[in-house]
């Protein structure tokens, strides 16, 4: 394993529990939206989006160069919302490829997952044949 950077998309959503507990849901909604502490500090990019999937309300998605991280991530975001609150709906994880249609050729792959986020992230599985 070379220097490979691992991408992942974490669906949450709200427990039945959670919407008969309006007050509770917005304290936890807080708790997992607060970037500091918690989450490990050497992800490349840490974003937030609130989710249009049916089977999710809050989407995380971030990048690290430790696969570790990825399970950090959840528990760090499952313990912050709070036990019977929240739970984990889809997730994927891929290796990042840097595009082949950027014309910067020095840029590094840490620079385009830094960049400032769009306001609407699409993800979607994608398979190449090499």
């Amino acid at each position: 394993m070379g220097g490979e950077i691992y991408i992942s998309v974490l669906c949450l959503s709200w427990t039945d529990e959670a919407w008969s507990r309006p007050a509770d849901m917005e304290g936890a909604r807080a708790r997992i939206l607060e970037r500091e502490g918690g989450y490990p500090e050497d992800l490349i990019n840490l974003h937030f989006y609130s989710s249009l999937r049916w089977d999710a309300d809050i989407i995380l998605w971030f990048s690290s160069r430790r696969p570790e991280s990825f399970a950090e991530v959840k528990a760090a975001a499952l313990g912050r919302g709070g036990a019977g609150l929240i739970r984990a709906s889809y997730s994927m994880m891929s290796i990042y490829e840097g595009s082949p249609y950027l014309r910067d050729g020095g840029a590094k792959p840490e620079d385009t997952l830094t960049r400032e986020p769009k306001k609407y992230f699409i993800a979607y599985p994608h398979e190449q044949d090499t």
